[in-house]
């Protein structure tokens, strides 16, 4: 690792507008130091020499690479990426995910699963997400919301027909509780 990495430093010097060297130094780079700001600044002049790079392959090189280290070096890269990759479904899903699931926090979680929205308002998954953070928030009638948003995009979810029944007899509802308990069956 070491000498391709002195390597990869040499081919920088004579040509820094090989993105491969980038994505390279990334890699060696972080598991030659374990510092997540080795990965973000190589990967950040990637991106600037190279825009077409699929942020799946990317975030699945930062989940292979990082699979053994604490999630916070993960969202420490994912993060320092963010800059140049807001506008990336994907990234804003990855953030919020482990933020709401691994890290349970949830008010962290909120504004990457709100962008995930606003770039693919036809996904259930951050919008299901979202109905059970408020649920266990506590914000009950932000629940409902989303719940009855995603009833609209998968109207034949039993799951989410009983989720409606449940969180309606809890804000006291019961016509509405009933009407949904009775579609859930």
């Amino acid at each position: 690792l070491q000498e391709s990495n002195r390597a990869l430093v040499k081919s920088e010097q004579i040509d820094p507008t090989l993105p491969d060297t980038y994505n390279l130094l990334a890699l060696t780079g972080y598991y030659l130091t374990g510092d997540p700001n080795v990965f973000v600044e190589n990967y950040l002049r990637l991106l600037e020499l190279n825009r077409g790079v699929d942020v799946k392959i990317i975030l699945k090189n930062i989940q292979d690479l990082t699979a053994n280290d604490p999630t916070s070096k993960q969202l420490q890269i994912f993060e320092g990426l963010y800059p140049a990759l807001s506008e990336s479904y994907e990234l804003n899903m990855v953030i919020a995910t482990t933020y709401s699931r691994i890290e349970r926090k949830f008010r962290k979680a909120i504004p990457y699963y709100e962008k995930a929205i606003s770039l693919n308002a036809n996904q259930t998954e951050p919008i299901k997400d979202l109905a059970l953070i408020y649920q266990e928030m506590g914000q009950l009638q932000k629940s409902i919301g989303y719940f009855r948003r995603m009833e609209t995009l998968d109207p034949n979810n039993q799951r989410v027909k009983a989720s409606l029944g449940d969180l309606y007899e809890q804000v006291g509802q019961a016509d509405s509780s009933a009407y949904y308990k009775q579609l859930a069956k």
